[in-house]
């Protein structure tokens, strides 16, 4: 359930918050743009989330890894931001976490780490490498990772794509962290 106001991060929460994150964790994120509210309306099964992101924990900080298409400013392609900024000023979020081993979900974010700088994938083709979107690189990722069909594309009108949905929604991720848990967190303290 996404909350009525933009979140912003209190140091105490967001130490709480990175101390429990692990290399390949999956984050999502929610904000109220008309491009979010589009890709929300694809999803098959959930709709809470418009755009997910691979973690990489680092020297005690959390970053994420994922593409974004940002219209007319030519940045738009694989980037590596932290936490903080992906999370602050959205309307809901939630990290995930794949049920496989540490070292599986560490080398997850090794690859994602050499898919920075590719370009965002307007079309949304799975064919190629070349350009990624969001989902698309978690999807790619993560099955090369594991060396395993982890994630299996949908298939819309004979155009297989890989859903936001479908990263979160999976029968092995399960939610870690929730905005809305953490909010309950707090204010109980």
């Amino acid at each position: 359930m996404a909350t009525s106001e933009s979140f912003q991060w209190n140091p105490e929460d967001y130490r709480t918050v990175v101390n429990c994150l692990e290399d390949g964790d999956i984050v999502c994120r929610s904000k109220d743009n008309f491009i979010s509210l589009c890709i929300k309306c694809t999803s098959i099964s959930d709709s809470r989330f418009s755009h997910v992101g691979i973690i990489e924990k680092k020297n005690g900080k959390c970053y994420v890894i994922y593409s974004i298409g940002l219209t007319g400013s030519g940045n738009s392609r694989t980037i590596k931001e932290p936490l903080k900024d992906f999370t602050n000023n959205t309307l809901d979020w939630e990290i995930y976490r794949i049920n496989r081993n540490i070292d599986s979900r560490h080398k997850i974010c090794q690859i994602a780490n050499t898919k920075l700088g590719i370009g965002y994938d307007y079309l949304f083709s799975l064919f190629s490498d070349e350009r990624l979107y969001c989902s698309e690189l978690v999807y790619k990722c993560t099955n090369q990772a594991l060396q395993e069909e982890f994630y299996t594309p949908q298939n819309i009108f004979g155009f297989p794509i890989m859903l936001v949905c479908q990263c979160y929604c999976h029968t092995d991720v399960h939610s870690i962290v929730h905005l809305e848990r953490l909010k309950v967190k707090i204010t109980n303290q």
